[in-house]
This record gives structure tokens, sequence and C-alpha cells, in this order.
């Protein structure tokens, strides 16, 4: 067979179809008529597309189809009960199982995702260049600006780990210097912490380190002296005034409260619409754990930290640490914004928790 033709050749390609369509969706909105449903319909597409194709290479016994199946199984069970779902969120619930999938059997080609993390970054600086103001880079918060990125980096720190590489430490400094003109403070932080971690865990010799250091300095003070009236003032004063006190709590506090007051609200999420200070910021939690309830159910929650606990402790045993810190960023930034079960960020969530499971059968032979 040609080389050409063979099916990983395609799959390589599924993930920035999939990332392109996600920017134009977040970029474009409803500024076009009919554009945001043509976006979420393409990269659907390709979520599904790639579900299709990867869970038949299974072998007999497989737990991740097992896993897939009865997450699946929790939602189709809360849906009947459930006041949140919109028809849209029942498809996408499935769709990023897909492309989480894609990494699980194929080696991502390391030139690929090195390149798409360089064009997210020339993307942003060229706003920054421009003079646009963050909230203006997408239809949605500015906030998606670091999902974004996370999103890009992320791709390019699993291809660099599969293929016995190490992650750029320049994408890593630019991706913090985007992430402070982004102004989100969950942004800066978890950039900060991949910055200082990812080099550190993956070995770099010392003249490697003393070179991202140096670069890191001069980065800072160009920006000082360029930026610190504008930028990075206004990203340090919300930190430094806000910090994590902030309506969220009120949200999450409340959420808490409504669900205890009813077994039916544990069992099957509570409604949103029942959560008073929702409605300041339209009805979005900015949580993804309390996403991971209401769409999963008590049942898919109790699945998934358990899930996300198994692949920690496997992490950790088998030395992947890099692996495991950025399952920890993910999973921070998705804590304070609604990114992740389901959401943009969940492919990678869902690539580092079905990795520890990849070679496990249910039935022994």
């Amino acid at each position: 067979m040609n080389k050409a033709k063979e099916p990983h050749i395609y799959v390589q390609f599924i993930i920035p179809a999939y990332f392109i369509f996600l920017i134009s969706k977040f970029a474009i909105g409803d500024s076009i008529p009919g554009a945001n449903a043509l976006f979420t319909s393409l990269f659907v597409m390709m979520g599904y597309s790639a579900l299709f194709l990867l869970l038949r290479r299974f072998t007999k016994g497989a737990i991740i189809p097992a896993f897939v199946s009865l997450l699946a199984f929790c939602v189709l069970f809360i849906v009947p009960f459930s006041e949140n779902y919109r028809l849209v969120d029942f498809f996408l619930v499935f769709n990023y199982f897909g492309i989480a999938l894609i990494p699980v059997f194929y080696t991502l080609n390391f030139k690929i995702y090195r390149l798409l993390a360089y064009l997210t970054i020339c993307y942003f600086f060229f706003f920054i260049i421009k003079g646009t103001v963050p909230d203006e880079v997408f239809s949605i918060s500015r906030n998606f600006i670091s999902v974004v990125l996370l999103i890009s980096v992320g791709f390019h720190i699993i291809s660099a780990t599969q293929n016995n590489r190490k992650p750029s430490p320049l994408i890593l400094v630019l991706a913090l210097f985007v992430a402070v003109w982004g102004v989100g403070r969950s942004g800066i932080f978890s950039f900060s912490v991949l910055l200082v971690l990812i080099p550190l865990l993956s070995n770099y010799k010392f003249l490697y380190k003393f070179l991202l250091i140096s670069l890191i300095l001069i980065l800072s003070i160009y920006a000082y002296i360029y930026f610190a009236d504008s930028i990075f003032y206004t990203a340090l004063y919300r930190i430094e005034n806000m910090g994590a006190e902030d309506i969220r709590e009120t949200m999450n506090q409340e959420y808490l409260n409504k669900t205890l007051t009813s077994l039916s609200n544990i069992i099957f999420g509570t409604p949103l619409l029942d959560i008073e200070s929702l409605a300041q910021v339209e009805y979005n939690p900015h949580n993804s754990f309390i996403r991971l309830h209401i769409f999963y159910g008590l049942f898919g929650f109790i699945i998934i930290i358990f899930s996300i606990i198994y692949a920690l402790i496997r992490y950790i045993k088998i030395g992947n640490y890099v692996f495991m810190v950025l399952l920890m960023v993910l999973l921070f930034r998705s804590s304070v914004d609604s990114t992740a079960f389901h959401g943009p960020l969940d492919p990678l969530i869902f690539y580092l928790l079905f990795m520890p499971l990849k070679n496990i059968k249910l039935v022994k032979r």
C-alpha cells in the first residue's frame, strides 16, 4: 500500500484542523450569521470521525472503550432528568473523546505540533503588535487566550515526549508572555508553572538552562520598559488586588449549597437556572468541575475523579513527571473556568487519563 494513503498520515492532521476550527469559532462567534454553527459542526465532525475510526483499533477486552462507554451511559442516564442539556451539549460530550484517542494510537509528528505552537503564538503576537485589546481577540472572554495557548503548547509537549524530544523553552517563554498580555490570572499562573517545571523535569543541560534564564530576564526587562504601564501593570494589578476572590467563589458555594438540598440534584446535577449568582455571568459556572457534575452526573463525576487520581499516581510511579505536571496544570486551569468536562481542554485531559489505561485488559488471557 502507498504510504501516503495509510490512515495515520491523515490522522496527523485531524488535531490541527480541529484546532483551526476551534479558533475560528472563538474568533468569529456570532458576528457572521451561521458561522458559529458551521465551525461547531466542523470540529464535532472531526471528533466523531476520529472516535469511530480509533475505537475499532482496540483489541478485545481493552479498558478504554469500556471507560468511554461507561461515561456515555452516565450521560444517557441523566439526560432525561437534567435541565442543563442543550442538543449541542449532548454531541459535544463524545466529540472530545475522539480527539483524545489520536495520540493514544499514533505518535504525533513533533515538527507539526511545534509549528502549530509557534503559529498560535504568532497569531497572538499579531494582535499585540497591532495594539488590539485582549478582550477584542475572541468573541468570548479574553480568558480563552490562555486556553487556546494551552491546547497548542500541550500538544507540543505531548509530541515532544512521545518522540523523546525536549519541549521548546522558547515556546514556553513566549506563551507566558502572551498569557501576561492576555491578563488572565489563571493563564499566567499555568504558564509560569509550565515554564519553571517542564525544562527542569526534561533534564535540560546546564547551558540550555542558562540560555533559558537569560532569555527570560531579557524578555522581562524589555517588557517592563515598553509595556509596564499598560499590559503588565494591568495583569499584576488584577493578581494583587483581586486574587482568587471574585464571583467564582460565590457561584461555587451557592452551587454546592443548592446541590446538597436535594437527592435529585446530587445524582443528576443542579439546574443552573436555579443558581441566582450565575445570572450575572449568563449561567456560565466558570468551574469545569461543576460542569463535570451537571453533564456526567454523580456517578460520572466519581469515575472521572478516580481516573484522575489513578493517572497521577501512575505517572509518579513510572516517572513521567512531565505528563503529571501537564495534567495538574490543565485541571487547575479548568477549575477556574468552563474549559473542560466538556470543553476545549478535554482532548488533552482525556488523553492524559487514557494513557495509563492503554495496556490494561478487562479480561486477562
